[in-house]
Protein backbone atom coordinates (compact mmCIF):
# COMPACT_ATOMS: atom_id res chain seq x y z
CA UNK A 1 0.00 0.00 0.00
CA UNK A 2 1.02 3.52 -0.62
CA UNK A 3 -0.42 5.50 1.74
CA UNK A 4 0.10 6.71 5.50
CA UNK A 5 -2.18 4.84 8.15
CA UNK A 6 -3.58 6.29 11.47
CA UNK A 7 -5.81 5.62 14.28
CA UNK A 8 -8.77 7.77 12.47
CA UNK A 9 -8.19 5.38 8.86
CA UNK A 10 -7.54 1.97 9.84
CA UNK A 11 -11.27 1.33 11.11
CA UNK A 12 -12.60 3.05 7.45
CA UNK A 13 -10.07 0.61 5.65
CA UNK A 14 -11.16 -2.38 7.60
CA UNK A 15 -14.97 -1.81 6.88
CA UNK A 16 -14.05 -1.24 3.13
CA UNK A 17 -11.95 -4.87 3.06
CA UNK A 18 -14.93 -6.60 4.84
CA UNK A 19 -17.70 -5.27 2.17
CA UNK A 20 -15.62 -5.91 -0.62
CA UNK A 21 -15.20 -9.78 0.58
CA UNK A 22 -18.60 -9.84 1.27
CA UNK A 23 -19.41 -8.57 -2.12
CA UNK A 24 -17.29 -11.64 -3.50
CA UNK A 25 -19.56 -13.75 -1.44
CA UNK A 26 -17.12 -14.72 1.76
CA UNK A 27 -19.16 -16.24 4.94
CA UNK A 28 -18.75 -15.09 8.66
CA UNK A 29 -16.71 -12.28 8.20
CA UNK A 30 -15.60 -11.36 11.58
CA UNK A 31 -12.98 -7.69 12.21
CA UNK A 32 -11.02 -8.16 15.50
CA UNK A 33 -8.78 -5.48 16.21
CA UNK A 34 -6.71 -4.75 12.98
CA UNK A 35 -7.73 -8.09 11.74
CA UNK A 36 -10.33 -9.31 9.67
CA UNK A 37 -11.06 -13.30 9.43
CA UNK A 38 -13.49 -14.82 7.03
CA UNK A 39 -14.42 -18.70 6.74
CA UNK A 40 -16.15 -20.05 3.78
CA UNK A 41 -18.89 -18.78 0.87
CA UNK A 42 -22.23 -17.81 0.68
CA UNK A 43 -21.82 -18.62 -3.15
CA UNK A 44 -23.41 -21.86 -4.39
CA UNK A 45 -21.37 -21.60 -7.68
CA UNK A 46 -18.48 -23.72 -9.05
CA UNK A 47 -15.25 -23.07 -8.59
CA UNK A 48 -16.15 -19.64 -6.12
CA UNK A 49 -12.82 -17.73 -4.59
CA UNK A 50 -14.01 -18.52 -1.32
CA UNK A 51 -14.90 -22.00 -1.05
CA UNK A 52 -12.49 -24.52 1.61
CA UNK A 53 -10.66 -21.56 2.50
CA UNK A 54 -9.88 -19.63 5.83
CA UNK A 55 -8.50 -16.03 5.41
CA UNK A 56 -7.38 -13.53 7.87
CA UNK A 57 -6.56 -9.82 6.51
CA UNK A 58 -4.49 -7.75 8.54
CA UNK A 59 -2.97 -4.38 8.45
CA UNK A 60 0.95 -4.18 10.09
CA UNK A 61 3.47 -2.20 9.77
CA UNK A 62 6.99 -3.13 8.00
CA UNK A 63 9.89 -2.09 6.81
CA UNK A 64 9.11 1.83 7.35
CA UNK A 65 6.05 0.92 5.29
CA UNK A 66 2.52 -0.22 5.70
CA UNK A 67 1.73 -3.49 4.39
CA UNK A 68 -1.92 -5.45 3.27
CA UNK A 69 -1.42 -8.50 4.81
CA UNK A 70 -3.30 -11.91 3.95
CA UNK A 71 -3.06 -15.45 4.81
CA UNK A 72 -5.17 -18.11 3.91
CA UNK A 73 -6.13 -21.98 5.29
CA UNK A 74 -6.68 -24.46 2.02
CA UNK A 75 -6.69 -27.04 4.46
CA UNK A 76 -10.14 -28.25 3.41
CA UNK A 77 -9.42 -28.25 -0.39
CA UNK A 78 -6.71 -31.03 0.73
CA UNK A 79 -8.87 -32.86 2.83
CA UNK A 80 -11.35 -32.78 0.57
CA UNK A 81 -9.43 -33.59 -2.32
CA UNK A 82 -7.45 -36.17 -0.17
CA UNK A 83 -11.06 -37.98 0.51
CA UNK A 84 -12.27 -38.17 -3.48
CA UNK A 85 -9.14 -39.91 -4.06
CA UNK A 86 -9.34 -42.37 -1.51
CA UNK A 87 -12.38 -43.30 -2.76
CA UNK A 88 -11.72 -43.34 -6.27
CA UNK A 89 -8.35 -45.47 -5.56
CA UNK A 90 -10.92 -48.39 -3.63
CA UNK A 91 -13.10 -47.94 -6.29
CA UNK A 92 -10.49 -48.73 -9.12
CA UNK A 93 -8.59 -51.60 -6.45
CA UNK A 94 -12.29 -53.46 -6.05
CA UNK A 95 -13.31 -53.28 -9.82
CA UNK A 96 -9.60 -53.64 -11.49
CA UNK A 97 -7.65 -55.05 -8.67
CA UNK A 98 -4.40 -53.52 -7.56
CA UNK A 99 -2.87 -53.18 -11.38
CA UNK A 100 -4.02 -49.33 -11.37
CA UNK A 101 -3.69 -48.00 -7.74
CA UNK A 102 -1.82 -44.83 -8.81
CA UNK A 103 -4.48 -43.11 -10.64
CA UNK A 104 -5.99 -42.58 -7.04
CA UNK A 105 -2.66 -40.92 -6.28
CA UNK A 106 -2.81 -38.94 -10.25
CA UNK A 107 -6.63 -37.88 -8.89
CA UNK A 108 -5.08 -36.44 -5.95
CA UNK A 109 -2.18 -34.72 -7.22
CA UNK A 110 -3.30 -32.95 -10.11
CA UNK A 111 -6.95 -31.45 -9.39
CA UNK A 112 -6.11 -30.41 -5.67
CA UNK A 113 -1.88 -29.50 -7.48
CA UNK A 114 -4.18 -27.29 -9.81
CA UNK A 115 -6.69 -26.10 -7.56
CA UNK A 116 -3.61 -24.98 -4.66
CA UNK A 117 -2.48 -23.25 -7.36
CA UNK A 118 -5.20 -21.40 -9.05
CA UNK A 119 -6.07 -20.14 -5.66
CA UNK A 120 -2.81 -19.18 -5.12
CA UNK A 121 -2.62 -16.81 -7.86
CA UNK A 122 -6.80 -15.66 -7.35
CA UNK A 123 -6.24 -15.14 -3.33
CA UNK A 124 -3.20 -12.90 -4.67
CA UNK A 125 -5.06 -10.87 -7.17
CA UNK A 126 -7.64 -10.46 -4.55
CA UNK A 127 -5.65 -8.78 -2.18
CA UNK A 128 -3.16 -6.47 -4.77
CA UNK A 129 -7.33 -5.46 -5.94
CA UNK A 130 -8.03 -4.47 -2.19
CA UNK A 131 -4.49 -2.83 -1.98
CA UNK A 132 -5.06 -0.85 -4.87
CA UNK A 133 -8.96 -0.11 -3.65
CA UNK A 134 -7.09 1.29 0.26
CA UNK A 135 -4.84 3.97 -1.89
CA UNK A 136 -7.88 4.92 -3.86
CA UNK A 137 -10.27 5.36 -0.70
CA UNK A 138 -7.31 7.41 1.30
CA UNK A 139 -6.55 9.42 -1.69
CA UNK A 140 -3.01 8.16 -3.21
CA UNK A 141 -3.00 8.63 -7.18
CA UNK A 142 -0.32 7.06 -9.28
CA UNK A 143 2.23 9.21 -10.57
CA UNK A 144 1.83 10.22 -14.10
CA UNK A 145 4.51 9.14 -16.06
CA UNK A 146 7.21 11.62 -17.43
CA UNK A 147 6.44 12.85 -21.13
CA UNK A 148 8.96 11.57 -23.43
CA UNK A 149 11.04 13.52 -25.66
CA UNK A 150 9.80 12.17 -29.44
CA UNK A 151 12.36 13.77 -31.55
CA UNK A 152 15.06 11.82 -32.86
CA UNK A 153 18.30 11.23 -31.08
CA UNK A 154 22.06 10.24 -32.10
CA UNK A 155 24.02 7.27 -30.61
CA UNK A 156 27.40 9.00 -31.31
Amino acid sequence: MNITLNDENIPEILEYIKTEIIKRKANNVLIEGDTISYEGSTSSARHDLFEYIVGKFSICYHNSEWRLRYRINLSKLFKVGLILSMALTLFIIISDGWEFWWIGILVFIWPVGAGWVTENIRHGTLASDLAEGIDGLIGWKKPEPEEKDESLKSWF
